[in-house]
């Protein structure tokens, strides 16, 4: 990466190393394979840079040339233009009421169906668990009762956070209907999206989300959102 960013302050003069490949375009063949020649080449000569670059700062810190091979410095310039960087937030910053993104909870229920009503209620429904050690509408003869509880419930986490929004009734309604309860549907589909996530941390490949991922199984849709 320093070797990469040394070269696009220098020679690539702000661009990244060129890849080599160029896209599918309409071209007759000899045009097409000359302009692939082009790209090559360049991309050749933007490769051995860094690799000049790499070679001295590994001389610069003492590690062997050969940690780093010539076939890793030509991989990795050819997909240089595909990393990203991902600054994730912790849950501590998430969970703290000071530190929350509580711009992005406002800007998200300026639509009151929106996915971010979910996370409301579920920050609600734990509210309610912490104050009551249970979880609203577990027991059927206490539904009604929960349900005003857990709309208190609501009232003072968007309170905490400073937040003026509304929550309709419907959802508070609904989130003590179902009384905790996990349908199997759901959990296989987010236990998938949980091992999807793994697999791109683990092989280091592909973007993962950043930070909390909302699904509303009712509508088919999804968002992510950093909080």
């Amino acid at each position: 990466m320093r070797a990469v960013q040394q070269f696009v302050e220098k020679e690539g003069l702000g661009n990244l190393p060129v890849r080599g490949t160029i896209p599918d375009m309409i071209a007759d063949s000899s045009r097409f394979i000359r302009l692939q020649n082009v790209y090559r080449e360049k991309a050749k000569e933007d490769a051995s840079i860094i690799s000049d670059y790499v070679t001295e700062i590994l001389g610069s810190i003492g590690r062997p040339l050969e940690t780093i091979s010539e076939k890793d410095i030509w991989l990795f310039c050819r997909n240089a233009a595909f990393l990203r960087l991902v600054r994730c937030r912790s849950l501590a910053e998430e969970f703290n009421a000071e530190t929350t993104n509580k711009d992005q909870i406002a800007s998200c229920m300026e639509n009151l169906d929106s996915e971010m009503v979910l996370y409301i209620m579920l920050r609600a429904v734990e509210y309610f668990h912490r104050q009551h050690g249970r979880y609203p509408g577990v027991y059927n003869n206490q539904v009604e009762e929960d349900i005003g509880k857990l709309k208190s419930c609501v009232i003072s986490l968007l309170q905490e956070w400073g937040v003026s929004v509304s929550v309709k009734d419907d959802y508070i309604h609904e989130f003590c209907r179902y009384g905790a309860s996990e349908p199997h549907a759901v959990a296989s589909f987010l236990g998938g999206t949980a091992a999807q996530e793994a697999i791109k941390i683990i092989t280091k490949q592909f973007v993962p989300f950043n930070n909390t991922f909302i699904y509303n199984a009712m509508l088919q849709t999804s968002m992510t959102v950093q909080l």
